[in-house]
């Protein structure tokens, strides 16, 4: 079959079922707003052809050829394209469900607010393509290829990272909630304004990282390396930190309420105007930080060490502090007796 009949079957609006093109040179062809079930086009050449607005379902395209192709707003579900090249595609607004997409490739393609979802993106390359506000919602991602993808204000939810390839990835605005990437090696990595919250970065080397105005509630950052990070204004509430390295980090109006940094390593670090209410921190090293104007209402400090750090105006406000190391306090602000009344009233 030509592309011109192709083309004319589906303007004639014929369903197109049960049929094969598999291994056909169907460049160019256009088949926009067609409807395609259980069809064949494994190894077909796809090249610069156009699908806008089609429905495509329970099809296979293994190692098709669809280069240049324009998929916009296409319904893809339930299909088989494993190997397939979709390299520079437009699937701005496409639609991809319980789809296999397992060792093909985007690379260069626009996929601007497309959503796949619970697809396998094993393997997948999405090197240099835009995926701007895109989502991939359940997807597999056993060794997902992001370098140099463009994912400001994309969604990867649940995703596993553990093995993807993260290299110039830009993440601006990217949500990333119960991601994991436990273990990986990522100093450097560049996280502005993202959501991480629940995500699991434990293990994880993030020292020089920028996790700035970054949400990571309930976020899992134990034994983290995170030595001269940035984390201004990162929301780290509920946030394990146990046993991670903050050496030199810097948390400026971070907001770290009911945070566990059990025996976490703060040396030198900065927690200018820091929200830590609550905290956890037995053990921990604050030596040498700076903690002016840092609120430490109720945080849990026992046996903590604050040898050499800045406490000016920090609220230390009915901290448990058993043999704590805090040489001076005298420019913090101890328990407000009014205040604590206040809070314990309902004890009595």
């Amino acid at each position: 079959m030509t592309p011109p009949e192709l083309a004319e079957l589906v303007q004639s609006g014929e369903l197109i079922r049960e049929r094969s093109f598999a291994g056909l040179d169907l460049a160019g062809v256009d088949v926009s707003g067609g409807i395609f079930e259980q069809v064949d086009f494994s190894g077909a050449d796809l090249t610069g052809s156009r699908w806008r607005e089609a429905i495509v379902v329970n099809c296979r395209f293994d190692r098709a050829r669809l280069g240049g192709a324009d998929l916009s707003k296409l319904s893809l579900a339930r299909c088989q394209a494993p190997g397939a090249d979709f390299g520079a595609t437009r699937m701005v607004l496409a639609r991809c469900a319980e789809t296999n997409f397992s060792g093909a490739s985007f690379a260069g393609a626009d996929l601007t607010t497309a959503t796949f979802a619970t697809c396998a993106l094993d393997r997948l390359r999405l090197t240099g393509a835009t995926a701007y506000r895109a989502v991939f919602a359940s997807c597999t991602t056993p060794g997902l290829d992001l370098t140099d993808a463009n994912l400001e204000g994309a969604a990867l939810l649940e995703a596993d990272l553990r093995t993807s390839h993260l290299t110039n990835a830009r993440f601006l605005r990217t949500t990333l909630n119960k991601a994991n990437l436990a273990g990986r090696d990522l100093r450097g990595l560049v996280l502005r304004a993202c959501m991480l919250n629940e995500a699991n970065l434990a293990g994880c080397d993030l020292s020089g990282a920028t996790l700035a105005q970054c949400m990571l509630l309930d976020a899992d950052l134990s034994s983290a390396k995170l030595e001269g990070a940035t984390l201004t204004r990162a929301l780290l509430k509920g946030a394990k930190l146990r046993g991670a390295i903050l050496v030199g980090a810097d948390l400026t109006q971070a907001i770290l309420i009911g945070a566990d940094l059990t025996r976490a390593n703060l040396d030198g670090a900065r927690l200018y105007q820091a929200t830590a209410t609550g905290l956890i921190a037995p053990e921990s090293r604050f030596t040498r930080a700076d903690l002016t104007y840092v609120d430490l209402s109720h945080a849990l400090l026992d046996r903590a060490n604050f040898a050499g750090a800045t406490l000016t105006s920090a609220n230390l406000h009915a901290i448990k502090d058993e043999r704590a190391i805090i040489p001076d306090r005298s420019a913090a602000k101890g328990t407000d007796p009014e205040r604590l009344l206040a809070e314990t009233w309902h004890a009595r």
